[in-house]
């Protein structure tokens, strides 16, 4: 049942079961929904977000967004406080037909870990869910490539491999990415350590209330600062191997030397946020951070 709402979460389901519970007016009666869950509140406020309108399918999701971590949490508080796991399955999959890929996936995995009947479920890795956040375009592009492709008469597999594609990728290589520590993006971009940060960013979410979860004798906040700790000194380690020499102090009242281009896109096809070299941090902060 997990693995199917999963499953090409960037299109709408075609499951029968799916697009019959996708279909519904879930939310059209809050009456008949308050004995399912723990807090009606919790009911209230989806329905709430739900009728002034959500984030569409297909734009990009961003938890760095208030509008949209708003939305993820109160979706996520409705996949929680459902009394049964069947219920917790059937908004789910509502959600999953109707709500923003990427908030869906969000939202839906963080349910997961936390609600007590899940905790033994496990989850497929992220970036075979959302391969856009972990691959530049041109491994993507490669990918779209070989799909088209496939059973062809052309031979894209390399001698005595196993049967399938391998793409090459080198991430210190990348013609658009041209700051000296250019070197270390094996590391920065390595897939297993971004996912290992973003399953950590599941299990402690920073907006989650500890109070409310049953937080408040743990160690949260020291995981979070030996967990970011560790990460900072691995990547000291790699800049001295690397001679890229210290770490520069951040001060967003000066413009950032280091320059950043990631050169992925999101699955709509928007290119991911690129910071110029001697980018001024300050004016940003001035015109929108308030």
């Amino acid at each position: 049942q997990i693995l199917k709402l999963l499953y090409h979460v960037n299109q709408p389901s075609t499951y029968p079961e799916h697009v019959e519970i996708g279909n519904s007016c879930m939310f059209c009666e809050k009456g008949p929904l308050y004995d399912k869950y723990e807090k009606r509140e919790v009911v209230d406020n989806w329905v709430q977000f739900w009728r002034f309108g959500l984030l569409p399918r297909g734009e990009v999701f961003s938890v760095f967004y208030e509008e949209h971590l708003r939305q993820a949490i109160s979706l996520f508080k409705l996949f929680y406080y459902a009394k049964t796991y069947d219920e917790f399955h059937r908004v789910a999959t509502w959600a999953r037909q109707n709500v923003n890929e990427g908030m869906f996936v969000y939202a839906f995995s963080v349910a997961i870990i936390h609600r007590p009947d899940c905790r033994r479920l496990m989850l497929p890795p992220i970036y075979e869910i959302k391969p856009h956040y972990f691959f530049n375009k041109e491994v993507i592009n490669k990918a779209y490539y070989y799909k088209q492709v496939h059973n062809s008469r052309d031979v894209h597999q390399s001698p005595g491999s196993f049967p399938g594609y391998t793409i090459q990728t080198n991430y210190t290589h990348d013609h658009m990415n041209l700051g000296p520590e250019q070197s270390l993006s094996y590391f920065l971009e390595d897939i297993d350590m971004n996912s290992l940060y973003y399953y950590y960013n599941l299990y402690y979410p920073f907006w989650m209330s500890s109070e409310e979860f049953g937080w408040k004798d743990s160690n949260r906040g020291y995981l979070y600062y030996f967990a970011h700790q560790q990460l900072l000194a691995r990547y000291y380690l790699e800049r001295m191997a690397n001679g890229a020499g210290d770490i520069h102090t951040l001060d967003v009242d000066s413009p950032i030397q280091t320059p950043y281009n990631p050169s992925m896109v999101y699955p709509c096809g928007a290119e991911f946020p690129s910071r110029p070299k001697f980018a001024k941090l300050h004016e940003y902060f001035f015109n929108y951070g308030k």
